[in-house]
């Protein structure tokens, strides 16, 4: 099985060779440093939602935050809370079948925000004429 550890789950998104050929990603964290705060809720959050953006299941791993298994929606498999020990033992979910990868779906992205940009600037300063 091919997985990929993610470096940070706030780090920018992935290349599109390493979304198609890996079937889970793996975040190993230290959660310790943010102490009793909402710090390592967010980046429980955080990791979750990187599952959710390249459509392939999380195995997040952390020594006093929230360990978890989060299939490729973002639903929450298995958890273990905050601060809690234990052992998480789950048949791993699939990941989505994606028609583009995650650089592609970027790219789309911007393209329609200029779309959207242009047409509202055009609907904005374009279109003020009035006939007498």
């Amino acid at each position: 099985m091919r997985a990929s550890p993610t470096c940070s789950s706030m780090s920018p998104t992935m290349p599109g060779s390493v979304t198609r050929q890996v079937r889970v990603l793996l975040n190993v964290t230290n959660d310790a440093w943010f102490g009793d705060t909402p710090g390592p809720r967010q980046h429980f959050h955080q990791a979750q939602l990187r599952a959710v953006e390249t459509g392939i299941p999380m195995i997040r791993a952390a020594n006093t935050g929230i360990s978890a298994v989060v299939d490729a929606r973002g639903v929450l498999v298995l958890v273990l809370g905050y601060n809690y020990r234990g052992v998480l033992d789950t048949i791993l979910p699939g990941k989505l079948p994606t028609l583009t990868d995650v650089p592609t779906r970027s790219r789309i992205f911007w393209l329609s925000m200029a779309i959207l940009s242009i047409v509202a600037s055009f609907s904005r300063f374009g279109f003020n004429i009035r006939k007498n």
